[in-house]
C-alpha cells in the first residue's frame, strides 16, 4: 500500500481502523490528488468520493483522477 499524508495520518487509519473495501470519502482542503493527500489511499482501495478545494490552480490536477469528483469551491 502507498501512503502520501505529511504525516503519516492515512498510514495510521490503515494500520489502526477496520476500513470497508469499499467506501467513500469527502476530503475537504484537497489541494492535490497526489501530493499530501490523506484520501488518496483511499481511492488507491477503490473507494469513491469527493475532493473539494477553493484555489483555482488545484482544477487542473484532479482532471481524470477515477473514483472522486473535483467541486472547486470554498467550504465554510
Amino acid at each position: 500500500m502507498k501512503f502520501y499524508s505529511e504525516y503519516q495520518e492515512d498510514e495510521f487509519i490503515f494500520h489502526n481502523l477496520a476500513l470497508p473495501d469499499n467506501g467513500f470519502y469527502v476530503d475537504v482542503g484537497a489541494m492535490r490528488p497526489d501530493q499530501l493527500s490523506n484520501t488518496a489511499f483511499l481511492r488507491d482501495k477503490g473507494w469513491h468520493g469527493i475532493a473539494i478545494d477553493g484555489h483555482p490552480g488545484c482544477v487542473e490536477h484532479w482532471n481524470g483522477v477515477p473514483n472522486c469528483r473535483f467541486v472547486n469551491a470554498i467550504v465554510s
